[in-house]
């Protein structure tokens, strides 16, 4: 980060890191009801109609990386030490 190869990511685009049962809990200190059958695009969806960023954002701690396009550039640059280390199954 420091050298510009990555960003830290919002809280609403770092929502991918939080599970169904969190963002309902989010969603229920607003007072929201009918969330038990909701799916998770809809309570992302939810959340982003009801929450300022930085209010959102007092919820969790979690946040993702994002690389720039410098980030991006250097990874290319360097493939092969990349491709010498394990890779986890997604």
């Amino acid at each position: 980060m420091e050298k510009g190869y990555a960003v830290i990511k919002t809280a609403f685009d770092s929502l991918d890191h939080l599970n169904a049962t969190i963002k309902k809990n989010i969603l229920k200190s607003k007072g929201m009801t009918g969330l038990s059958k909701m799916r998770a695009p809809y309570l992302e969806q939810s959340l982003r109609d009801n929450f300022s960023e930085e209010e959102l954002a007092s919820y969790f701690s979690i946040r993702g990386y994002k690389l720039t396009p410098k980030g991006e550039q250097i990874l290319e640059q360097y493939q092969d030490i990349i491709d010498r280390h394990p890779k986890k199954n997604l």
